[in-house]
Order: C-alpha cells, then structure tokens, then sequence
C-alpha cells in the first residue's frame, strides 16, 4: 500500500510538525516573565496535551502503539506496515467498544451520552483517509520528538514560583479534542429545524412533532422508548421558548458556522435574522 509522494514526504512533513511546534513553544517562553514556569506550562500545553492528538481514543492508541513499533524498526517503512494492519486495529476497536457497551448498558442517561458521544469519535477516527491519518501520525511522532527534546526540569522545586500548577494542568488534561465537539440537545433540534425550513418543510405547520423527533433521534443515534417522555420531544416543543434570552443566542451563534459552511443560505439568513433580533431586545 503506497500512502507517500516520495521516499521523504513522511520525514518531511514530520520536520515541518517539530519547526512549527517547537517555534511557538520557544516563542512563548520569550515571551513569558517567568521562563521556568512557562517552560513547564508551555510543554504541556503545546506538546504533551495537545489537542490534535485524541489520547483517549481506542482506536488511535492502538493505530500509535503499532506505529511506534514498525517506526523503531524500519521507519522507512512503518507507514506501510501500519497501514496494512489497520483492518485488524479497526476490528480490536470495535470489539472495546462493544466491551463498553456492555459496560454502560444499565447506567444513566448521562452515562449514555458520554458513551454515544465516545462511540462517534471513535467512529470519526476509523473513517479518516489514509492521507489524513499520515498527517495525525506525523504530528504524533513530532510530539514525541519534542517531549524527548524538552524533558521536564529537575531544577524546579516543588511549591516554588517556577512550580507548575496542579490546576491548570488538570484544566490542560480535561480539556476538550479537536475531534471530540460536544453539541447539545437543543443545538441540535435547532439545527435540523433550520435544515428543515431550508427545503421548504416547516415543523407542525408541515408535519408532525412527534415525527420530527424520530428522526432527530435518528441522526442523534439516541433509542426511543416512549417518545411522549423523550427528552429531544420535549426540547422541540419549547424550542423557541425564551428567544430572547443569551443561552439562545449562544446556540444560534453555534450551530450558525455550520449552515455557512455548507452555504445552506436560507437557513443561514433565518439564523443570523434571530440572532440579530436577540441582540437588539438584549440592549
């Protein structure tokens, strides 16, 4: 399986990662007033827990695990070699996930959705084209390269001004991926209502409430037990309850770049329409 341009195109982009990486963490440094600690900071922010690479992800522990092994070997070829096992990695992902299906399957609404949302970054991951899971892998190993490059001061004593914060790096640790954006129930009710008015089908007015939340608990991959006690029923009921309010105007402003994306453009003037009537009745 050929995934390069060229003998170089790995190594090569891979320097590019390290150049880009390890001039901003220099450059924050210098920046700071005091360097030890920012040294500190800035490794973990910048390079330990960075938020391109998905650390908790099943799927890419096992694909880096397997990378790092071949790359020891040959790095030449370790590409390849990974690559020609990736049916094999999707498959062990898929069975932990089914492991923690079993897991979570008498637990609580919120422990569903944390599973459901952990089931569709994973999901995410696997669909990735070879080119874009070269370009993760050489992020990784660039990372890795500079966490081995920098490696944390033994100078800096505990408690003192240069100390790292327990806080912050907690805060760096639980902060959200790239890859793992979380939306609400109500952005997305609001979202397939706005997809809907943009080919023409208006909610109760067209069809039946009660069919829309099917479908929204089709695309959301959520069960239906009774849908007259289902959480996204309710929510499409009151959803333009309290339009005025900034929790609205906040999901607007969140579901809007989408629409613009797509330049789904009626929907996308229906947006900023509400959103432009919100800010004047919040002044």
């Amino acid at each position: 399986m050929e995934v390069s341009k060229s003998d170089n195109f790995f190594e090569d982009l891979v320097s590019k990662y390290i150049l880009e990486l390890e001039n901003l963490y220099l450059q924050k440094i210098e920046q700071s007033d005091n360097k030890k600690y920012a040294s500190v900071y800035y490794r973990s922010s910048i390079f330990e827990r960075n938020p391109k690479i998905p650390k908790e992800s099943i799927f890419f522990n096992f694909l880096s695990r397997i990378f790092l092994h071949h790359y020891r070997l040959n790095s030449l070829s370790a590409l390849d070699e990974t690559f020609s096992k990736l049916p094999d990695i999707k498959f062990r992902t898929e069975v932990e996930i089914a492991l923690l299906e079993e897991m979570y399957e008498e637990e609580t609404n919120e422990s569903f959705h944390f599973l459901s949302d952990r089931i569709g970054n994973e999901q995410y991951l696997m669909s990735l084209e070879y080119h874009e899971l070269t370009d993760l892998l050489a992020f990784f190993l660039a990372i890795k390269s500079l966490l081995e490059k920098y490696p944390i001061s033994e100078e800096i004593e505990p408690f003192s001004l240069d100390a790292p914060i327990s806080e912050m790096e907690k805060g760096a640790l639980n902060r959200k991926h790239e890859y793992s954006v979380t939306f609400s129930d109500k952005q997305q009710a609001l979202a397939l209502y706005f997809l809907m008015e943009h080919i023409g089908i208006t909610p109760r007015a067209d069809v039946n409430m009660t069919d829309v939340a099917r479908f929204l608990h089709l695309l959301s991959n959520q069960p239906i037990t009774v849908l007259d006690n289902s959480a996204k029923y309710g929510i499409l009921k009151k959803l333009f309850n309290g339009k005025s309010d900034k929790a609205y105007l906040k999901d607007l402003e969140t579901i809007l770049p989408y629409f613009q994306k797509l330049q789904l453009d009626k929907a996308q003037r229906m947006i900023q329409e509400e959103i432009k009537e919100i800010k004047v009745n919040l002044k």
